[in-house]
């Protein structure tokens, strides 16, 4: 689970000979400056994935995103008690396309054979359109939802949620795992009976008991899946499930 991972020894003495290091940011690896510090690697090219895209804070529980009204943060120094940046970026298509960007400009930077820029470039293009067709389609098929509410056991769909109008209302923070206490379970119960919402997402990989809990006091409720892209396994990469697969996965559900 990515927030919760500590490289392990293996990993670090990697680092101390690799030619660069691509991370997402924004608190995601909260072990990232103590790790770069205890390595000694002068020529390693660090990148911050999600350097230029604009950063939703995520307060408490309260976070109902409308267009304009979140704060424009792309900064990692400014944490007020109650504020915390969201790292989830990649699941808006269009900040993971920014994301490959930067780690495409980074790989031209560091390759020193200039003949390989031109393949660079050409992947980039490439997978480019696909994230703009993905975009497309997903805000053609959302934009029918009478529905702009959603429930889920993880904060991890803000970017998703304010890219396409939604809101996104959550049991726990941005961090899984945070044992919200009851009085935020009966306010998602009551929420979700107010709205007419029937459905719980919890997450692939992750326990399903939080979203059952709630998925009980709902009438009618029931409990779904949505994939946060946080892990995928080897054996599904090779089956072909990509970030596209996934995410066309996720808004049918």
């Amino acid at each position: 689970e990515p927030h919760h991972y500590d490289p392990e020894a293996i990993f670090v003495a990697r680092l101390s000979t690799a030619d660069m290091f691509i991370y997402n940011g924004a608190g995601m690896e909260i072990w990232i400056d103590r790790v770069l510090n205890s390595i000694n690697n002068p020529n390693l090219i660090v990148v911050r994935s999600i350097d230029g895209i604009t950063l939703l804070e995520h307060e408490g529980h309260h976070h109902h995103h409308d267009d304009d009204d979140h704060d424009d943060h792309d900064h990692d120094d400014d944490h007020g008690h109650d504020h915390e940046e969201d790292p989830h970026v990649w699941l808006d298509p269009l900040n993971a396309k920014e994301q490959m960007r930067n780690i495409k400009d980074a790989l031209v930077a560091a390759d020193p054979n200039p003949d390989n820029k031109a393949f660079y470039e050409e992947q980039f293009i490439k997978y480019a359109t696909e994230f703009d067709i993905l975009h497309s389609e997903i805000a053609e098929q959302l934009e029918e939802l009478a529905r702009r509410d959603f429930i889920v056991s993880h904060a991890a769909f803000g970017y998703f949620a304010q890219r396409y109008n939604l809101n996104q209302v959550s049991i726990e923070g941005i961090v899984p795992d945070t044992e919200p206490d009851m009085s935020r379970l009966i306010e998602v119960i009551n929420f979700a009976n107010d709205k007419g919402i029937t459905t719980v997402f919890y997450e692939v990989g992750s326990s399903d008991k939080l979203a059952r809990t709630v998925a009980e006091g709902i009438t009618g409720g029931v409990v779904g899946v949505l994939d946060p892209m946080g892990t995928v396994s080897r054996r599904d990469y090779n089956r072909g499930k990509d970030y596209f697969q996934i995410m066309r996965e996720n808004i049918e559900a």
